[in-house]
C-alpha cells in the first residue's frame, strides 16, 4: 500500500477558488494539479510546470470575430493579387 503525507497551506481564499476553477477547466482536481507540481519538481530539479487555458486577448478575441464575420458574408474582405500589393496598401495607410 502506498503511503502518503499530507501538506498545509495557508493561501488566500480567492486564489484558491480561481485555481480550483482552472484545474476544474482543464479536467483535474487542485489536488491532483500540486501532486502533479511536486512530482515535477522532484524529477526535474526545478520549477517547470506550464499549464495554461491560453485565453486570447481582446485584440485577438476581435480578429477571430472579424474573421467569422468575413467568412459569414457579414464583412467583405480584401485580397491581393501578390505580396508587393499588400505592402503597397500597407504603407499607404500610414
Amino acid at each position: 500500500m502506498v503511503k502518503t503525507a499530507s501538506i498545509n497551506v495557508r493561501v488566500n481564499p480567492d486564489t484558491k477558488r480561481q485555481a480550483e476553477e482552472i484545474c476544474n477547466r482543464l479536467g483535474i482536481t487542485l489536488s491532483g494539479a500540486i501532486n502533479a507540481f511536486l512530482h515535477t519538481v522532484a524529477r526535474e530539479q526545478r520549477i517547470p510546470l506550464d499549464l495554461s487555458l491560453r485565453i486570447p486577448n481582446a485584440e485577438t478575441i476581435a480578429a477571430m470575430e472579424e474573421a467569422e464575420a468575413v467568412m459569414r458574408g457579414e464583412l467583405e474582405a480584401k485580397w491581393y493579387t501578390d505580396v508587393d500589393e499588400l505592402i503597397a496598401d500597407l504603407q499607404s495607410d500610414d
